[in-house]
């Protein structure tokens, strides 16, 4: 997903800052990278402070709609399975993050 959002994003941010557990190499003039690996949360903090971070979710959290209904960022979750279940959670742990310590996350249901 990252590697084909750097392109999209460029327009949005005078700055982005790419972290995966290995340093990334093929940087943009605009990107810069931050080697952190997510199990280690002293790498973390030094690598993205409090940049918004991306959540990678899915079409599944609104997976019990009917084809034939139209849904928006404001409809309510309606997962369609366990994994469903998790992205909805990961989305709603966003929220408290932002809630709670001004966390921005930008968050993408894919499919």
């Amino acid at each position: 997903m990252a590697t084909a959002l750097r392109s999209l994003i460029t327009d949005l941010a005078e700055k982005v800052v790419l972290s995966a557990p290995e340093k990334i190499t093929d940087l943009a003039a605009h990107e810069e990278s931050r080697a952190a690996d997510l199990g280690d949360l002293a790498a973390v903090n030094r690598a993205n402070g409090m940049p918004r971070f991306l959540f990678a979710s899915s079409s599944h959290v609104v997976g019990y709609y009917k084809q034939s209904e139209t849904v928006d960022a404001s409809a309510m979750p309606r997962p369609d399975s366990l994994y469903g279940m998790t992205k909805t959670f990961g989305e709603a742990l966003a929220r408290f993050y932002f809630e709670k310590f001004g966390q921005k996350t930008a968050i993408l249901r894919i499919g």
